[in-house]
């Protein structure tokens, strides 16, 4: 099954073996996949939902990204990184808030 937006319900504890149930809404028709799921263990991510940036946005982010490395005269991936580092989220790491970013070969000459 593909990545699927749901709403929490509900958790329910079984008493007989103290296993917890979880309970969600889906907003599309997921019974095509019931079958499929039945008996066999499942790999299972929760987490917020957001949705994802489209293609067209993506292309425009790179676009700009371009134009503004050109005048900076860097490469696009360091001016990804600089974007990444000033604006981006922090990441959770041990319990400590870090910014993070991720070196790609073309650019470890340039950050240096």
């Amino acid at each position: 099954m593909d990545r699927k937006k749901a709403t929490f319900l509900g958790v329910t504890q079984n008493y007989k073996n103290q296993k917890i149930q979880l309970t969600f809404e889906f907003e599309d028709d997921v019974r095509n996949y019931i079958d499929e799921m039945q008996d066999i263990p499942l790999a299972i991510t929760v987490k917020k939902f957001r949705t994802k940036r489209s293609l067209d946005a993506n292309a425009y982010y790179w676009q700009l990204l371009t134009k503004l490395a050109d005048k900076l005269t860097v490469s696009n991936p360091c001016m990804h990184n600089m974007l990444l580092r000033r604006y981006g989220q922090l990441e959770e790491i041990d319990g400590n808030l870090s910014t993070s970013y991720c070196r790609t070969p073309r650019t470890a000459k340039v950050e240096r």
